[in-house]
């Protein structure tokens, strides 16, 4: 039986807590922000047999939903709003990117013996939020 060898890299780059993951409200304690792909499955075109001929990825940007402790004394964004959201980088490299976003909802949360939540949601679609 061998020995897992193990090696310290310098690269090593952890994500840690939200800070900055949002431009509005400003200073929002951020739970949690999750980017999801609009079309995250490739679409199927069939060919002249009936199955499946080609498969085409199509990149029309992602839907957001962020996960804040409720502030009443935060001015939350309105509909239709631009926020800036932080994200990793869509084109295979490193690091993360500033995207656009339009705000369209909020949910709001209260629970006994919990804090109250308000989830926002956005989406950003490239050729209309750019």
């Amino acid at each position: 039986m061998s020995t897992p060898v193990i090696k310290p890299s310098g690269n090593i780059a952890i994500l840690w807590g939200t800070d900055n993951a949002m431009s509005a409200p400003s200073g929002a304690l951020i739970d949690t922000l999750q980017l999801t792909p609009k079309n995250g499955s490739p679409i199927e075109i069939e060919g002249n047999q009936g199955f499946t001929a080609i498969q085409v990825g199509l990149r029309d940007g992602f839907d957001a939903r962020a996960t804040c402790v409720y502030d009443a004394n935060k001015a939350y964004p309105k509909e239709g709003d631009t926020v800036i959201l932080v994200g990793p980088k869509q084109d295979g490299n490193s690091g993360t990117t500033n995207y656009n976003c339009t705000f369209w909802a909020w949910q709001f949360g209260r629970a006994k013996k919990g804090q109250a939540t308000i989830e926002l949601m956005f989406t950003h679609r490239p050729d209309i939020n750019g």
